[in-house]
């Protein structure tokens, strides 16, 4: 019997059984990983690691601000500070639009220096660390943004993303419940949380979030592919592949052996 499986980091991977211990070859096809945010200053690129899987390359999405947040105006002393405080994000923002992440980590910590009330340098950190898969620390910027400004549903899905990374999948669901709260129509939150209850075995539960993500994202391949595998583990072989094809007809890099190895 041909056997799914949920794993982490590769795309899809192949192996076959020694003879002697299984007949059949046993295929694992990889759930794949909860998703950012993709907006028009999000751009991602994939290039080939090997012949079995590839990489997704994340390139900055940061939080700019489009005009001087002044408090107390009044007094030229803190004129002067806001102004440091905004050159120091606006050399963050062009460090990071080169990639350099520590650079522009270093820049952001000036300005919550600077002021400490300033949520989105505290996203941006948390941004820079996330693109260094330095996962803690990118959670406790998150986790900060969040507490100063409790509707920011981008950094709890950041926040969501980090726990899922530290391995804590049950936190993660946490994050993504209080953004679908604030938030009943962000699909990216639907898509992430269906993932992680797909991670944890609870294909039911997966499968309505992920049906609610591609009511919202109807081109998201990754959600068909992914309610693919829970329908499949649900015992419903049909809608599994059809899932599948239309991941497959959508640029899925990995439908084609889900539909080789299950569908015949």
């Amino acid at each position: 019997m041909k056997k799914l499986a949920f794993s982490l980091f590769t795309v899809l991977v192949l192996f076959s059984c020694s003879q002697k211990k299984d007949k059949e070859n046993k295929t694992n096809i990889e759930f794949n990983n909860p998703d950012i945010e993709l907006t028009d200053s999000t751009k991602i690129t994939q290039s080939v690691n090997g012949d079995e899987s590839s990489k997704i390359i994340i390139q900055p999405r940061v939080v700019s601000v489009t005009r001087l947040e002044k408090e107390n105006s009044g007094s030229p002393s803190t004129i002067e500070t806001n102004m440091q405080a905004k050159k120091a994000f606006d050399n963050g923002v062009a460090n990071y639009q080169a990639k350099n992440f520590e650079d522009g980590i270093e820049d952001f910590k000036t300005v919550v220096k600077i002021n400490p009330t300033h949520s989105k340098a505290y996203y941006n950190l948390g941004f820079g660390n996330y693109n260094l898969n330095k996962f803690s620390e990118a959670l406790t910027y998150f986790e900060k943004a969040v507490e100063l400004n409790p509707k920011d549903t981008t950094s709890l899905l950041y926040c969501g993303l980090s726990n899922f990374f530290l391995e804590d999948y049950y936190k993660s669901i946490e994050y993504y419940d209080k953004a679908i709260e604030i938030n009943p129509s962000y699909g990216m939150a639907y898509y992430n949380r269906g993932t992680v209850e797909g991670q944890l075995g609870n294909y039911e539960s997966a499968l309505s979030d992920l049906n609610e993500a591609i009511k919202l994202m109807p081109k998201k391949f990754d959600a068909y592919f992914n309610r693919g595998i829970a329908n499949f583990y649900l015992g419903k072989k049909e809608e599994a592949c059809s899932d599948w094809e239309k991941a497959k007809e959508l640029g899925a890099p990995n439908a084609d052996v889900a539909l080789s190895h299950y569908c015949k």
